[in-house]
C-alpha cells in the first residue's frame, strides 16, 4: 500500500543508510534503480537468485543494493519493504548471518523498524513476524526425488520447524532436483 512517493523516500533512506555510510563495507556495494535494468537482465537476476521472483514482478519502481560478487542483495520495495539477502556457497550460515547483521545494524542506525514487544518485527506477511529472519540451504536431492521421498522429507522437516520449498522459495517447484530447506 506504499505510494510511489513513499517508495522513493524509502529508497533514498536505505541508499543513504548503506551506500553513503562511512564504512569500508559500504564501498563494496552499489545502488541500482530497477528502472535502469532491461527485462532480460531482471529475469537473469531471478535465475541467479539475486532477486526474488516476487520482487521482479513488483515492477521497475524498486531498487536493489548489490555487492560486486552478487552474494549480497538488498531489495528495496520487496514484500516487507526491505529484504536483506546473503547467499554464500557451502554451509556458511554463520558468516551469512554476520553479514546480514552488519547490514541490519547500518539500517537500524538511521531507520526505525516497526516493532512490537510481543510480536517482534512487524512485517506485511504474518509468517515473517518476529525476527523476520529466514535461514535457508539449497540442496540437490535427485535420489530423494526419484524415489518419491520428497513428500516424506517435507513432512518430517515440518515436524521440527523447517519447510521444504522449490528452487525459488515459497510457491515454487523444484527444478533440476534443487530444493530450499528453511526455518518456518
Amino acid at each position: 500500500k506504499m505510494s510511489m512517493a513513499q517508495l522513493d523516500e524509502l529508497k533514498a533512506k536505505v541508499k543513504e543508510a548503506i551506500c553513503e555510510s562511512d564504512t569500508p563495507f559500504a564501498k563494496t556495494l552499489k545502488y541500482i534503480d530497477m528502472a535502469s535494468i532491461p527485462d532480460n537482465e531482471i529475469n537473469a537476476m531471478v535465475e541467479r537468485h539475486i532477486i526474488s521472483p516476487e520482487f521482479a514482478k513488483r515492477g521497475k519502481a524498486s531498487a536493489i543494493i548489490l555487492s560486486n560478487d552478487e552474494s549480497i542483495s538488498i531489495m528495496i520495495g520487496e514484500e516487507d519493504h526491505i529484504r536483506i539477502q546473503v547467499i554464500l556457497g557451502g554451509m556458511k550460515l554463520s558468516e551469512a548471518y554476520d553479514i546480514a547483521e552488519r547490514i541490519d545494524s547500518l539500517l537500524d542506525s538511521s531507520l526505525h523498524f516497526a516493532f512490537d514487544e510481543n510480536l517482534g518485527f512487524l512485517t506485511e506477511c504474518p509468517t515473517n513476524l518476529g525476527t523476520g529472519l529466514r535461514a535457508s540451504v539449497m540442496l540437490h536431492l535427485p535420489v530423494c526425488e526419484s524415489n518419491g521421498e520428497i513428500s516424506s522429507l517435507s513432512d518430517n522437516a515440518r515436524k521440527i520447524g523447517f519447510t521444504v520449498r522449490g528452487m525459488y522459495g515459497e510457491g515454487s517447484k523444484s527444478l533440476a532436483s534443487l530444493y530450499q530447506i528453511s526455518n518456518q
